[in-house]
């Protein structure tokens, strides 16, 4: 008797990360403006994970970077919410035991922030409880993660420019 073979995906995966100003002025955005962090990622979803419920477009997310204790660190640590998650476009496909899930996140700059936003997207497995996370690059540090994959870029804020309404 053979047994039946299961495709796993042995880690969550984030791929192909894209940073996008919404009508930048001068390539930077002033307060109220808008910008989009668009990314792929793949997870293990099988029917035990869909009979809890759990949604895999909840897996993954864009957040403030942290450190290893999980608080929040760099420019978006402070007690201001600096931007504000405006909308979230959502794309899932299943491919066996496998969900790939296609995000376009939308935020909105409320505050005056630093003049680089810096974040990272960060992905949970549902059924193996492993992550994956990416930074945004910032103006000094590498264009490739440690696994050689592009990192996103920063978002530049300017809050001379004259506030969006």
């Amino acid at each position: 008797m053979q047994l039946p073979i299961f495709r796993q995906c042995p880690v969550p995966k984030i791929k192909n990360p894209k940073t996008k100003l919404i009508q930048p002025i001068r390539g930077e955005l002033p307060v109220g403006g808008e910008f989009q962090v668009e990314y792929e990622y793949t997870i293990n979803f099988n029917e035990e994970t869909k009979a809890q419920g759990i949604d895999p477009a909840d897996a993954g997310k864009v957040q403030p970077v942290t450190n290893l204790a999980g608080e929040a660190v760099g420019t978006l640590k402070t007690g201001a919410e600096v931007i504000e998650r405006t909308k979230v476009d959502t794309q899932v496909r299943y491919d066996k035991e496998i969900a790939i899930v296609h995000k376009v996140e939308t935020f909105k700059v409320k505050e005056r922030a630093a003049s680089a936003l810096n974040y990272e997207i960060i992905v949970k497995d549902p059924v193996n409880g492993l992550t994956d996370m990416m930074r945004s690059k910032s103006s000094s540090s590498t264009p490739k993660d440690s696994r050689g994959r592009s990192r996103p870029e920063y978002i530049p804020v300017n809050h001379r420019l004259p506030r969006k309404e």
